[in-house]
Protein backbone atom coordinates (compact mmCIF):
# COMPACT_ATOMS: atom_id res chain seq x y z
CA UNK A 1 0.00 0.00 0.00
CA UNK A 2 1.14 3.43 -0.84
CA UNK A 3 1.10 6.30 1.07
CA UNK A 4 -1.44 8.34 -0.14
CA UNK A 5 -0.05 12.08 -1.04
CA UNK A 6 -3.26 14.26 -0.43
CA UNK A 7 -3.27 12.74 3.14
CA UNK A 8 -0.23 12.16 4.03
CA UNK A 9 2.89 15.17 3.69
CA UNK A 10 4.79 13.34 5.86
CA UNK A 11 5.16 9.37 7.35
CA UNK A 12 7.86 7.52 9.40
CA UNK A 13 8.15 4.28 9.24
CA UNK A 14 9.46 2.32 12.20
CA UNK A 15 10.69 -0.97 13.55
CA UNK A 16 13.06 -3.27 15.58
CA UNK A 17 15.23 -3.56 12.58
CA UNK A 18 15.84 -0.10 10.67
CA UNK A 19 17.46 -2.20 7.89
CA UNK A 20 14.26 -3.69 7.06
CA UNK A 21 12.79 0.34 7.32
CA UNK A 22 15.18 1.73 5.26
CA UNK A 23 14.52 -1.07 2.14
CA UNK A 24 10.90 -1.03 2.33
CA UNK A 25 11.42 3.43 1.82
CA UNK A 26 13.52 2.47 -0.85
CA UNK A 27 10.86 0.54 -2.81
CA UNK A 28 8.26 3.71 -1.68
CA UNK A 29 7.85 6.13 -4.76
CA UNK A 30 7.06 8.84 -1.93
CA UNK A 31 6.51 11.52 -4.65
CA UNK A 32 5.63 14.92 -2.23
CA UNK A 33 4.97 12.48 0.78
CA UNK A 34 8.63 13.08 2.97
CA UNK A 35 9.49 9.23 4.22
CA UNK A 36 12.07 8.63 7.44
CA UNK A 37 12.63 5.93 9.15
CA UNK A 38 13.06 4.82 12.84
CA UNK A 39 14.33 1.78 15.11
CA UNK A 40 12.00 1.58 17.86
CA UNK A 41 10.88 -1.48 19.73
CA UNK A 42 7.34 -1.58 19.70
CA UNK A 43 7.37 -3.47 23.13
CA UNK A 44 9.13 -0.26 24.82
CA UNK A 45 6.85 2.39 25.76
CA UNK A 46 9.31 4.78 26.83
CA UNK A 47 10.44 4.18 22.72
CA UNK A 48 7.96 4.32 21.78
CA UNK A 49 7.15 7.84 23.54
CA UNK A 50 10.72 9.20 22.55
CA UNK A 51 9.44 8.44 18.57
CA UNK A 52 6.29 10.05 19.06
CA UNK A 53 7.61 13.00 20.71
CA UNK A 54 10.46 13.19 18.50
CA UNK A 55 8.28 12.87 15.36
CA UNK A 56 5.01 14.55 16.68
CA UNK A 57 2.90 12.80 14.37
CA UNK A 58 -0.93 13.36 13.34
CA UNK A 59 -1.82 9.86 13.54
CA UNK A 60 -0.23 6.60 15.18
CA UNK A 61 -0.88 3.33 13.40
CA UNK A 62 0.22 -0.21 14.64
CA UNK A 63 0.43 -2.31 11.36
CA UNK A 64 2.65 -5.51 13.11
CA UNK A 65 1.24 -7.60 16.12
CA UNK A 66 -1.98 -6.65 17.58
CA UNK A 67 -0.27 -7.56 21.08
CA UNK A 68 1.17 -4.34 20.82
CA UNK A 69 -1.58 -2.33 20.13
CA UNK A 70 -1.98 -1.59 23.93
CA UNK A 71 1.31 -0.47 24.14
CA UNK A 72 1.00 1.89 20.99
CA UNK A 73 -1.73 3.28 22.95
CA UNK A 74 -0.42 4.06 25.85
CA UNK A 75 2.72 5.74 24.41
CA UNK A 76 0.31 7.60 22.20
CA UNK A 77 -1.15 9.12 25.34
CA UNK A 78 1.60 10.82 26.86
CA UNK A 79 1.15 14.81 25.69
CA UNK A 80 4.20 16.64 23.83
Amino acid sequence: MLPKREVFEEICIASRTKDKCDALKAKLPGGKTKISTARMDADNTNELIALIGQFKPDVVMNLALPYQDLTVMDASCYPD
